[in-house]
């Protein structure tokens, strides 16, 4: 007998993203029933940069009342509007937000501490939003808002960390 073999070959090539961060110092007011806006931007990155995950570090969000904070990060690109924190933190006066990161893969809750926050929490609404969007020219806009009278703060420096694919 005749027994004719085919071999076939595969090559695997296993993906691994690409994370790139943007740093903002910028020492903006948080005001009473005030909203503090500031914009990063993802520019010039590859043309097919695709957004596999997101996170975002308050740096130093100075607040005398950390709970009356809300912020949002919002994609221009998409225009895509995610809620990150949401008056977190009991009732407390406080110092704020310190080497705060919110990521989707953390597994404390934003809602479950109390402040001054400090370390890694899953944001209040997921950041996968984010997710699958063209990273290039993209500009986010991180949102702080008192959100009750009697207190204040300064948003001192923030950095958002994207990972993406080069499809």
């Amino acid at each position: 007998g005749n027994t004719n073999s085919v071999s076939t070959l595969y090559r695997y090539h296993l993906a691994v993203p690409v994370c790139a961060s943007v740093i903002r110092s910028v020492n903006k007011p948080v005001t009473d029933f005030q909203t503090t806006y500031d914009t990063i931007s993802f520019s010039p990155m590859p043309t097919n940069a695709q957004v596999v995950s997101i996170s975002l570090k308050l740096d130093t969000l100075i607040h005398t009342w950390p709970s009356d904070v809300i912020a949002t990060l919002t994609s221009t690109t998409t225009g895509r509007t995610d809620t990150l924190i949401n008056r977190s933190g009991g009732n407390l006066l406080g110092d704020g937000f310190f080497n705060t990161v919110l990521n989707d893969s953390a597994s404390k809750p934003i809602d479950s501490v109390y402040n001054p926050f400090t370390g890694t929490y899953k944001p209040y609404n997921p950041m996968y939003v984010f997710n699958q969007s063209y990273l290039n020219n993209q500009k986010f806009i991180l949102a702080i808002r008192d959100a009750a009278n009697g207190d204040n703060g300064t948003l001192k420096r923030w950095t958002l960390n994207v990972c993406y694919f080069d499809v």
